[in-house]
């Protein structure tokens, strides 16, 4: 068996509620009622809001979002209100 260790982060980190649906287009994601798991995409073809995201954690491959989980310093974040 084999352990993958991954970054959690704030759901807040995403622009919208739509957010990971939209990267189906250019990433491996699975979806969860609170959140998701990214494979991360190359930087070139990734949105802007991913960029930093990227740069951060490209080492990981995969990050994980949730709605349960705390900011992350450093990242932007977004208000869906």
């Amino acid at each position: 068996m084999r352990t993958i260790f991954m970054p959690v982060l704030s759901t807040c980190h995403m622009p919208h509620t739509r957010a990971l649906k939209d990267l189906g287009a250019i990433a491996t994601v699975a979806e969860y009622d609170q959140g998701g798991f990214v494979y991360l995409p190359e930087l070139a073809a990734a949105p802007d809001w991913l960029k930093p995201i990227i740069e951060m954690f490209i080492d990981d491959g995969w990050v994980r979002f949730d709605a349960d989980e705390e900011v992350w310093p450093g990242l932007p974040t977004y208000d869906w209100n």
